[in-house]
């Protein structure tokens, strides 16, 4: 947890310095796994179902904001949005 705090600090700084409209560019491209993740944490939850996959997957959605907003602080693992997208097609099989 601290290194992400570390990258929503970094975030914050970020938008000081180049602005709002970066930023939301950037979380556009964060949002769409974001909302495929959260549909389908909702249904696993309905059914009771916990899939360590999309748990994965939700991590990855986490690196790749590192990757976006903080670049100094390196990724975890190595993610890309063509990597969540393979993890995507994974879970949904």
């Amino acid at each position: 947890m601290p290194r992400y705090l570390r990258a929503t600090q970094a975030r914050m700084q970020k938008i000081r310095n180049v602005g709002h409209q970066r930023d939301a560019e950037l979380e556009a491209q964060v949002a769409r796994f974001w909302a495929g993740y959260s549909r389908a944490k909702e249904l696993h939850d309905a059914h009771g179902v916990v899939d360590p996959a999309l748990v994965d997957y939700r991590w990855m959605i986490e690196e790749l904001r590192v990757s976006l907003f903080a670049q100094e602080l390196k990724t975890a693992v190595k993610v890309s949005p063509q990597r969540l997208e393979k993890q995507w097609e994974k879970l949904v099989k």
